[in-house]
């Protein structure tokens, strides 16, 4: 059975994030991630991300990862500056805060950010710098500190 990762990239403000976000459940594949790219003052809004949080849990469940990915001027898009990192910072601390149990940032060093932890005992399993794995603390699918199973597949 075939799976999708949905991505938003270069929303704007006149576009309702929420309203996509139905469409898009309309889709009859399973969810397995979830990114969006932030660009400042275009879809970086702390209100807008709350409700994409909430239609993500609603619709999808706590267990989907969230990936919030800086914007940077590339090609075309020269005339946009780049997302600010406590940008990003914000939007996962909103998803946290909302429940949202796996959520990231990309596109900066971020280490905090970019690595996975136990959503029942907050211990660090799999520490992230960029592309790079630091550190690998799972046994099998479970947390290696509490046994918590974490959604996923791992090699």
């Amino acid at each position: 059975r075939m799976k999708s990762i949905i991505f938003l990239s270069h929303m704007n403000k006149q576009k309702n994030v929420v309203a996509l976000l139905m469409t898009i459940s309309l889709l009859a594949m399973p969810v397995v991630a979830f990114a969006q790219t932030e660009e400042p003052d275009e879809n970086d809004y702390p209100e807008e991300i709350k409700q994409e949080c909430e239609w993500i849990l609603k619709n999808l469940g706590d267990s989907v990862p969230l990936h919030f990915t800086a914007f940077h001027p590339d090609f075309r898009m020269l005339d946009k500056e780049r997302t600010p990192e406590n940008t990003l910072n914000t939007a996962r601390k909103i998803a946290l805060e909302e429940g949202i149990k796996f959520c990231y940032v990309g596109n900066v060093y971020n280490i905090e950010g970019q690595t996975t932890y136990c959503p029942n005992c907050g211990y660090r399993l799999i520490e992230r710098n960029w592309h790079s794995v630091n550190s690998y603390k799972m046994k099998k699918d479970k947390c290696s500190k509490c046994g918590t199973k974490i959604p996923g597949v791992f090699n």
